[in-house]
């Protein structure tokens, strides 16, 4: 009974356990904890709140602030190891408000693994974080990663601004400079988010390359619209360029084994094509509409935007024209008349 009320008052933070009053008719109140004894009822009491659990899939929230352009790509290995031996590593989720009572904290990859293999829990930390203490601890996870790209450290800086965060606790979050945070957000809002979504995260990508496609984007005044269709008009001309400089770069290293990232070769591809002068005009270019016959081939039109061509055929007569030029006014007041128009 004496250990258990002990033990009690070791979690509790309480050193002295009904024992009476002390001596000097001080009350217990009156007597601190040591140090030893408060740390140790700290710890406890933290253990207790850390323990890990099985979290409900359906009952956990996305991050507002996502330091991973996308996160199921080269997820197929994680799946199997999950499928093969389980999960290893718990994630870590806070508690929330919301609709959901828990937001992932780290593990975001882990927890699309689950989903792929049609889980219904996964094992996980259950924390109390406020929102500075989730930026921070986004920071430090996007830190400690091996596959970290300099593309998803400056969209956490930008999603972070957009969730009313401060540069200084941005850049401490990520361990750089105030200056360096700037530097990131002007590459990352002048290439934009439809293009980087179309490229991904690009893992051994540095600041520089992604400076110079910045650079590439801007000369050549291609929208950002058009990037996904540029990379895949040109993967087969640069692809192969592309995968063989990064296994010359990488041989000694951990990637060539598992091969050149898929978004890394977007990233070379598209960087290759606007450095080209072929390429980039093609892709500046719009193909030209083709004619379409009418009737017996007498006619034909290119559509356009805003522009309709009509061409005649070798067998027709300038009077075709004419008679169509006469029904035009008659068939654009049909037109109004069934969309109401004055």
């Amino acid at each position: 009974m004496a250990r258990k009320k002990l033990f009690d008052s070791l979690v509790t933070g309480d050193a002295h356990p009904a024992a009476g009053p002390p001596p000097g008719n001080r009350s217990r109140d009156d007597v601190p904890a040591s140090r030893p004894l408060r740390s140790m009822g700290h710890s406890l009491q933290e253990l207790q709140k850390s323990s890990v659990q099985d979290i409900p899939i359906d009952q956990i929230r996305p991050s507002a602030i996502m330091d991973r352009i996308d996160v199921n790509e080269g997820i197929e290995d994680l799946v199997e190891s999950f499928r093969t031996s389980g999960q290893e590593v718990p994630i870590k989720v806070r508690v929330t408000s919301d609709d959901k009572p828990y937001e992932v904290v780290v593990g975001r990859r882990r927890l699309a693994a689950a989903k792929a293999l049609g889980w219904s829990t996964i094992r996980g930390f259950v924390t109390q974080l406020s929102d500075d203490e989730l930026l921070l601890a986004l920071g430090s996870e996007n830190s400690a990663r091996l596959d970290t790209s300099f593309i998803g450290r400056a969209q956490l800086a930008h999603l972070s601004f957009e969730e009313g965060y401060t540069q200084e606790l941005v850049a401490k979050s990520l361990g750089v400079s105030q200056t360096l945070v700037n530097f990131m957000l002007n590459i990352y809002r002048s290439i934009g988010p439809e293009a980087i979504a179309a490229i991904g995260d690009a893992p051994g990508i540095g600041r520089g390359k992604w400076q110079n496609l910045q650079r590439a984007l801007k000369e050549s005044e291609i929208p950002s619209s058009d990037v996904p269709a540029m990379i895949e008009s040109n993967m087969d001309r640069f692809g192969g360029d592309a995968e063989a400089a990064w296994s010359r770069q990488n041989a000694s290293g951990d990637h060539d084994e598992r091969g050149m990232p898929e978004s890394t070769r977007r990233f070379e591809v598209l960087l290759r094509a606007l450095q080209d002068k072929p390429a980039r005009k093609a892709a500046e270019k719009p193909p030209s509409p083709a004619p379409r016959k009418l009737g017996s081939g007498s006619a034909a039109t290119v559509r356009k935007q805003r522009e309709l061509v009509i061409k005649l055929g070798k067998s027709a007569t300038p009077e075709l024209l004419d008679y169509l030029e006469e029904r035009l006014e008659q068939l654009v007041a049909e037109y109004d008349a069934n969309n109401d128009r004055p």
